[in-house]
């Protein structure tokens, strides 16, 4: 290849990359709106809740769980709670946890951070509190074991959530013989076991659907009702156990957020400044990378090949549906059964799956998971099966794993259009809307970055493949565990934060699959919410691209370290 070729070659690459970047990295920045940002503080005593808190004084794993209930009650009162336009926050610094919010207008900044801040400490309150009801639940319990009538009308309200099972609770209620009585119990405690009655209440609250049934209705309204009356009856008894977030104690708010004066700047310079940068920088690491085992000049080799690339995906396509009465028509059947499949086991045998519109949820994953399946489990074939072939002919052997890439790619995009009318459908069925978001414009992007990652598994595995027939088997078993731990079926909002960042950061797959949801489906939301499509993060984009170009350039290193012995070894 002469010099001149060469650097044309680069030139070319160079824009590819640039266009790529900007492609990646503008939309989500373009699209942002202009934010205000409201912060206030609240002082908690970490003795009292000191399980709140790890030992070097940071947030526990407690805390989260906190948090996670103070959030879903903001977003049954706003369902765009949590999202770019009204993103929150909280921080501990100084002995003091701080919260923030994110919005479009400082006053709805300033408003919504003060409620928050609310909902956080009835939050906080109440996770000391439950244990202190579980208590005096086990004490009334014993009592009425034993015929003996309540003794005051807060001793009644507490048999009723008995008898109601109003409440559960990490440990069962047990009866006790250890004396316990609202009344003897200090200020705080008092005031911590109404919060966790109150939190409980409003949670009940949100439980309570149209679509419910009469009995569960009923059932609901009564647990209501008696907490209602029992913090009736514990406020007319001291008015200072009503719920005051401002009054000083052992948590408050200390004062109301700031009104914000100017809003977050939105750094698009920097933006692009750091684009421009990391496509230099990409480019010169693929320049060393093509110097080292001439890439440039493989991908020239390929090209002159490309009749065969198609003439193999062309066969491969015939002979997957060869003999079949449908044909084509099950690229469309065969994900919509499996689709059928899992809506049932997942969204009817574990009721407690409450995602919105939960079967547009499943097929905006599986089908994308199906082409990976299905790109990596026959190209990990690839060769072995065209043996004959490559004993016979010569040819760029790399051509193999990637028509079967291209295979699975090709019946992937038969299914998009599919995809969308369904999508159209169920949004119609459940909120007659037709509308196909326009954050689907965004899709080319991130099925570059998905076919980069596919192809650089398949090269990777169909190179192993040749010198231990094994490899095959393993990835067989490897997918049905890999299918699992992509959140396909499940959302990575419904576990732990700690587990859904090890499994972002460990499973491509996973955030790849994120991707197509955000911008089909939405971020995942309880029932009766509205799921909105969104564009995803650019730095998620960013490094699931720099993860896919890695996974590929090791698989083609390893492609040609065993290039020569292919045909030896079959």
């Amino acid at each position: 290849m002469t010099l001149r070729y060469r650097n044309r070659t680069y030139v070319v690459l160079f824009i590819f990359i640039l266009v790529v970047a900007f492609g990646m990295v503008m939309p989500r920045q373009l699209a942002q709106p202009i934010l205000y940002q409201a912060q206030v503080g609240i002082q908690v005593d970490d003795l009292r809740y000191h399980e709140l808190f790890t030992a070097q004084g940071q947030l526990d794993q407690d805390f989260d769980s906190v948090r996670y209930q103070a959030r879903a009650l903001m977003i049954h009162r706003y369902p765009s709670f949590g999202q770019t336009q009204m993103a929150d926050a909280v921080e501990y610094t100084r002995g003091q946890l701080v919260v923030s919010m994110t919005t479009n207008t400082p006053i709805e900044a300033v408003t919504l951070a003060n409620e928050y801040a609310d909902v956080l400490i009835m939050s906080i309150q109440a996770a000391g509190g439950r244990e202190i009801l579980r208590n005096l639940l086990g004490w009334e319990t014993s009592l009425a074991l034993q015929g003996r009538v309540a003794s005051d009308n807060e001793a009644k309200l507490l048999r009723d959530f008995v008898r109601l099972s109003a409440f559960t609770f990490n440990r069962p209620i047990e009866p006790v013989a250890q004396f316990s009585s609202v009344r003897n119990l200090s200020y705080a405690d008092q005031s911590d076991m109404l919060r966790a009655v109150e939190l409980q209440r409003q949670q009940l609250e949100q439980l309570i659907i149209p679509n419910a049934s009469e009995d569960t209705r009923e059932q609901y309204f009564a647990m209501v009702q008696s907490m209602r009356l029992f913090e009736a009856v514990m406020i007319a008894r001291d008015a200072n156990l009503a719920f005051d977030t401002q009054r000083v104690g052992l948590v408050y708010r200390v004062g109301d957020a700031l009104m914000p004066t100017q809003p977050l700047p939105r750094n698009l310079g920097m933006s692009v400044a750091l684009t421009l940068a990391g496509v230099l920088v990409l480019t010169v690491v693929i320049i060393r990378f093509d110097q080292s085992i001439g890439i440039v000049s493989r991908l020239q080799d390929i090209w002159r090949y490309r009749i065969l690339i198609e003439h193999l995906v062309r066969r491969n396509l015939l002979l997957r549906y060869r003999g079949s009465a449908l044909g084509f028509a099950w690229t469309q059947i065969a994900p919509l059964m499996q689709l059928m499949v899992y809506w049932v086991v997942f969204g009817y045998f574990f009721p407690g799956n409450t995602l919105p519109l939960y079967p547009l949820f499943i097929a905006v994953a599986l089908i994308p998971w199906g082409y990976t399946s299905d790109a990596i489990a026959t190209s990990v074939r690839s060769i072995v099966d065209n043996a004959p072939l490559v004993r016979h002919a010569y040819f760029p052997r790399e051509i193999l794993p990637i028509a079967s890439v291209l295979t699975s790619m090709v019946n992937f995009l038969l299914s998009v259009p599919v995809l969308l009318l369904f999508q159209v459908g169920v949004r119609y069925y459940a909120y007659e809307s037709v509308q196909i978001p326009a954050t689907f414009l965004y899709f080319p992007i991130i099925l570059l970055v998905h076919t980069i990652f596919v192809m650089g598994c398949a090269l990777l595995l169909a190179a192993l493949a040749v010198y231990s027939l094994d490899i095959i088997h393993v990835v067989g078993i490897f997918l049905q565990i890999w299918f699992f731990l992509t959140p396909i079926v499940y959302s990575l909002n419904g576990i732990s934060t700690t587990l859904a960042r090890i499994i972002r950061w460990t499973n491509p797959m996973a955030s790849i699959i994120e991707y197509y949801r955000e911008i089909l489906y939405g971020q995942p939301i309880p029932m009766g919410m509205l799921p909105t499509p969104g564009i995803p993060a650019s730095e998620s984009m960013v490094r699931s691209l720099l993860t896919a170009l890695v996974v590929l350039g090791v698989g083609y290193w390893l492609f040609r370290r065993t290039h020569d012995y292919i045909s030896e070894t079959l």
